[in-house]
């Protein structure tokens, strides 16, 4: 506030107006900005919930190409049907059961429905053989983590090669096709390779039987620490444990 004393100066009297007029100058456009701001604020919250739509849309048709693309590859083997389906699903129960977040699990979720989507590279010969394969065969399923990889590479959506082009490492570092072991193992990819060998082993192949389950479960024990990490199995195993049914869950 400015004071006078009379006699009033005509010029401090102008220079106070002066003030006056200029702090209302800057009220009025603070105001203006404040609403501006208010309506761009407004206009940008219509567009997140539009890109948002987009974004689900965009989620659930990819969600549907995987699965597509999962049965194209299982529709060239019967014993091998719902099989990637199953693993996901095992994969899953392993990953909320060790506590990971919410993305981290349905990275592997994901990863699991295409872990062997390189498998469609292999000759049918190989893939369909009822007796043992030899040691040139065995290089070329090998490949299928690889192969895996490069088809999905140039998908820049996907956040999960490095599961699938791991979930066939060992814990002991002798596995492929990196021979990496313990932590330097994707942890999705360790749960993978779990979820995946025990529903391999509950299923019949062309060259085998299907082990039972209390037999497939004392083959993870066996091999806890050596091809899995013994984490891993503990979780898996509680989750077998906890349900009611394993029927239900198998």
């Amino acid at each position: 506030s400015d004071f006078f004393i009379k006699p009033i100066d005509i010029k401090s009297l102008k220079k106070a107006c002066d003030r006056c007029l200029e702090e209302q100058e800057k009220a009025l456009e603070n105001k203006r900005l404040y609403q501006e701001v208010a309506e761009q604020n407004i206009e940008l919250e219509v567009m997140m919930k539009k890109i948002k739509g987009l974004n689900e849309e965009l989620s659930e048709a990819y969600i549907e190409t995987i699965k597509s693309l999962a049965e194209a590859l299982e529709a060239r083997d019967s014993y091998t049907k719902n099989h990637s389906e199953k693993v996901s699903d095992y994969a899953k129960r392993i990953a909320e059961k060790m506590g990971l977040p919410f993305y981290e699990i349905k990275k592997i979720t994901q990863a699991a429905l295409l872990h062997d989507l390189g498998k469609m590279a292999i000759p049918d010969g190989i893939l369909n053989k009822p007796g043992t394969l030899n040691e040139k065969e065995w290089e070329e399923v090998r490949k299928h983590p690889e192969k895996s990889e490069e088809i999905l590479r140039h998908l820049t959506f996907v956040t999960f090669l490095p599961i699938i082009r791991h979930h066939h490492e060992r814990f002991d570092g002798t596995g492929y096709p990196d021979k990496l072991s313990q932590d330097m193992i994707p942890l999705g990819a360790r749960i993978l390779a779990v979820a995946d060998s025990f529903e391999a082993m509950t299923k019949d192949r062309s060259y085998r039987k299907a082990l039972s389950k209390e037999r497939a479960i004392e083959e993870l024990k066996r091999c806890s620490g050596g091809q899995f990490d013994p984490k891993v199995v503990r979780a898996f195993l509680e989750v077998l444990h906890n349900e009611m049914e394993v029927g239900e869950l198998l």
